[in-house]
């Protein structure tokens, strides 16, 4: 049932809203009056009070006339329908009435029935905008339950180090108004041993219960923001950020002693619970790096005990830095195509972090540079890519500080990706060959981008880049074409049925195939087969 329209009447003559309310149909029309006002000034109090719908208002009053009131209302903000209903009638009053959006004008004295259109179309506008803003609200929750589908998508990228520009960081915490940017953070880890009978013997719904309890304490315990993206294979991580120098690490154990306590003792189940707690870092790109020192706490931490990862590398533990801050694939890919910014974004981000370990920070660097430029040039000697010996020997050697290593890592990095632009196009053009004969070979069997590089021994993202350069169009627009012109010979031939050439050209489900057809062609397949 619609809501009732909410109506105020102003007139400095108390018979005239008697009569008003008395002889039209209010009830029938869907209206109520709520209140009555004898001048302007008590019709713009009546309004900020009663927040009626409609006011039907003389012009003529003392004090205040009708349309100062409904201009005062007006730059209040105040926006209510209006029906003037006075024995004034002077045309440049009605004109600058409308002028505020009054619906309509009526003149005194008027029959009841007179009202009857007026009022109908009044109540007409108001319930036509009450269900565009009912629709408004549902999509506006629509939206937001949208992004909060993204937002983890956000937070995986951010602990895996998959952002790279803080443009795109600041970009999307704006959008998911995550409230991360220009803050300290830290991570924490909270692992659980549900191999004991007692949790492995309760329903799923119990058990998922007894991790919600869990995730909810940690958000409840830990100051500041703090997000996590749930338990997965029973580890669940939280990124907890806060105003810079909020957090101590000293805190943070003791908070997450709490926490451990908690996870023994709930519900009798006796948990067996690994916290590993990061450094506090600075920036947005660090991180990544927070979340493997997490990773490595929990990895090397015992039973029931809280590690913190400086704590733990002090104490000689065999805890190594990060196995990668980065995925060495993404470097390959930015040397590969060329990309010296992401290059350049990565090698700092990866000295960033080196420059944060535990002193002696040689001791770290040596081997871990090795590993780095080790296993890139192993991987780019295989794409047929040499290399500046001269220049390797020097990112390899002993360093005397990280500033030193970054400056030859830099310039052996350019030397590569030099090397390579200086290179005929003819190795791209070969490679984006092979391709094309790969895929023309096995278009029909529901081939991906990602066989297409393990079969050629590159990255996807690589031969992705590297095909829409050459092309000037993206693998899977060409894949799509190539089976499309497939179907098109294959229906000219009236040997089989749609459904049956979907599935011979690659399309296993025949309505994405009758999608992506029409896409190309104009037409479904069975309007083009007639």
């Amino acid at each position: 049932m619609a809501d009732t329209i909410r109506v105020l009447l102003v007139d400095d003559e108390a018979y005239v809203i008697d009569a008003l309310k008395r002889h039209i149909h209010w009830n029938e029309l869907g209206m109520k009056v709520v209140g009555e006002a004898y001048d302007g000034q008590q019709g713009i109090e009546k309004t900020l009070q009663l927040n009626p719908d409609c006011i039907i208002t003389d012009i003529t009053m003392p004090q205040l006339d009708g349309i100062s009131m409904i201009e005062q209302l007006y730059q209040m903000n105040s926006h209510p329908y209006f029906l003037i209903y006075t024995g004034y009638d002077d045309f440049d009053y009605a004109k600058k009435a409308l002028s505020y959006g009054v619906s309509d004008y009526i003149l005194k004295p008027a029959l009841p029935e007179e009202f009857e259109a007026p009022l109908e179309a009044i109540c007409n506008r108001i319930r036509e905008e009450q269900i565009r803003i009912i629709e408004l609200n549902r999509l506006q929750k629509d939206f937001e339950e949208s992004k909060q589908q993204l937002f983890q998508p956000f937070l995986d990228e951010l602990l895996e180090g998959r952002i790279l520009t803080y443009e795109q960081f600041a970009r999307k915490d704006q959008f998911f108004s995550s409230m991360l940017a220009e803050k300290e953070y830290v991570v924490i880890g909270v692992h659980l041993e549900n191999s004991q009978d007692a949790f492995a013997e309760l329903e799923m719904k119990q058990q998922l219960y007894a991790l919600y309890r869990i995730n909810s304490l940690v958000l409840s315990l830990i100051p500041g923001t703090v997000y996590s993206p749930g338990f997965r294979s029973n580890t669940a991580y939280f990124l907890c950020a806060d105003q810079t120098d909020s957090y101590s690490l000293d805190q943070l154990v003791g908070l997450c002693t709490r926490i451990l306590d908690f996870c023994n003792k709930i519900d009798d189940l006796n948990l067996t619970v690994r916290i590993g707690i990061s450094d506090i870092v600075h920036s947005f790109e660090e991180i990544s790096t927070a979340f493997s020192q997490t990773q490595i706490c929990i990895r090397e931490s015992l039973d029931n005990e809280v590690m913190q990862y400086t704590n733990h590398c002090m104490k000689g533990s065999s805890c190594p830095p990060l196995s990668w801050i980065f995925d060495k694939d993404q470097l390959i890919d930015a040397i590969l195509i060329g990309n010296i910014l992401a290059a350049q974004q990565l090698l700092e981000k990866f000295f960033s972090h080196v420059s944060r370990l535990p002193a002696p920070q040689d001791i770290y660097l040596t081997p871990l540079l090795s590993e780095l430029i080790g296993a890139t040039t192993v991987s780019l000697l295989q794409h047929g890519i040499q290399y500046d010996s001269k220049a390797f020997s020097l990112v390899v050697q002993k360093h005397s500080t990280i500033h030193e290593a970054q400056i030859h890592v830099n310039e052996y990095i350019q030397s590569l990706i030099g090397s390579i632009q200086s290179r005929e196009l003819a190795k791209n053009y070969q490679i984006v060959h092979r391709m094309i004969g790969f895929t023309k070979e096995h278009f029909s069997e529901g081939i991906t981008l990602t066989e297409i590089a393990d079969q050629l021994q590159f990255t996807p993202n690589y031969l992705s880049t590297l095909f829409a350069k050459s092309m000037g169009t993206s693998f899977s627009q060409y894949l799509a074409k190539l089976r499309i012109y497939k179907a098109k010979e294959l229906l000219d031939s009236g040997k089989y049925k749609v459904y049956e050439v979907g599935d011979m050209v690659g399309y296993k489900n025949p309505e994405y195939f009758t999608k992506v057809f029409k896409e190309f062609v104009g037409t479904t397949p069975s309007a083009y087969a007639k």
